[in-house]
């Protein structure tokens, strides 16, 4: 191998080594880990009144599964950006 294109391998090779390293959606995930962790721990403590209101709803077939799921569906966005916002 003639020694300039070694020199050129080499040279690029480094080159590589030096870039810094762009975070990933990963690393950032896991550098946000404690700050939610935190948020959560802040959450309200269960409301067992209204747990036992559901549970009794839920077996007189009074309460709707299927509509309550669509409506915490489209609120979700919007409750995390609250949550996001806060910290």
């Amino acid at each position: 191998m003639p020694i300039d294109l070694l020199r050129h391998q080499r040279a690029i090779a480094s080159t590589r080594r030096r870039r810094p390293m762009v975070p990933t959606r990963r690393d950032r995930a896991v550098a946000e880990l404690p700050t939610w962790v935190e948020k959560a721990r802040d959450l309200p403590d269960i409301r067992w009144d209204k747990v036992a209101r559901i549970r009794e709803a839920l077996q007189a077939g009074d309460y709707d599964v299927d509509t309550r799921l669509q409506d915490l569906v489209i609120d979700l966005p919007d409750e995390l950006a609250i949550l996001k916002h806060r910290g």
